[in-house]
Parts: structure tokens; C-alpha cells; sequence
């Protein structure tokens, strides 16, 4: 009979927006999301959201996620008053900036675009 122990192996950490949040992991993403997580949850002296930080970071393939999924806020305020918006613009992250305004200004554009002129002010 051998004495040797048997290995054991680190358990896998659950799946967390933070994380995704910052390698720009869009299947951890999701599986965070299906666990209970939410993009609205500030964390940190900074108060950043999952989408600050990914916002901070780059993580164009995240936010496009993201603000898909009915608990993001583009609107969410960090510490210092700023939005994920304000910081995409302040680090020069153009397509992000695109996306957090389109989330931030949702309209159909179809519906938009058959609406026609709006009635003139009385």
C-alpha cells in the first residue's frame, strides 16, 4: 500500500464581473452574470463598476457585453463623480466611448428614422 498523499488541486474561483472586468474575458462575464453577479456593484476606494473598470482598462469585447444585460448602468457614478464614459474619453478608448453612449442613449433608429420631423413648438 503506498503512503503517498494524493494531490490536491486548487478549486476553480467562481467567475467574477471584476475579473472579466479587467482581462476583458467575456465568457466569465457571462458565467458571473448566470451565477447572481451584477455589472451595478461598486467596489474598491474608487467606487468603480465592473463597466469603470473595464472602461479603465480596454476591454472593448466586455462593455459591448455588458451593456446588454438589464443590471449595467453606464449612468453609475464612481467616487470622484466620473462615469465609465468619462474615463474611456479620458484614456482615448474611442469605440468604448461609442458604446457607453449608445447604451447611455438608447433609441431604435428604425423607429427613429420613420418618426419624421418632430412638431414644431407652439
Amino acid at each position: 500500500m503506498s503512503t503517498k498523499s494524493k494531490a490536491v488541486l486548487p478549486e476553480q474561483p467562481q467567475a467574477s464581473v471584476f475579473h472579466a472586468s479587467v482581462f476583458n474575458d467575456v465568457e466569465e462575464l457571462q458565467a458571473a452574470l448566470a451565477h447572481g453577479e451584477s455589472l451595478n456593484q461598486a467596489r474598491g476606494q474608487n467606487g468603480f463598476t465592473p463597466l469603470h473598470t473595464a472602461a479603465f482598462n480596454g476591454s472593448l469585447a466586455f462593455i459591448a457585453e455588458a451593456v446588454k444585460h438589464p443590471s449595467a448602468d453606464p449612468w453609475a457614478f464612481d467616487r470622484n463623480g466620473r462615469r465609465a464614459i468619462d474615463i474611456a474619453a479620458a484614456s482615448g478608448f474611442k469605440e468604448i466611448v461609442d458604446l457607453l453612449y449608445a447604451a447611455m442613449y438608447q433609441t431604435d433608429e428604425d423607429e427613429f428614422l420613420q418618426s419624421g420631423p418632430d412638431e414644431p413648438l407652439p
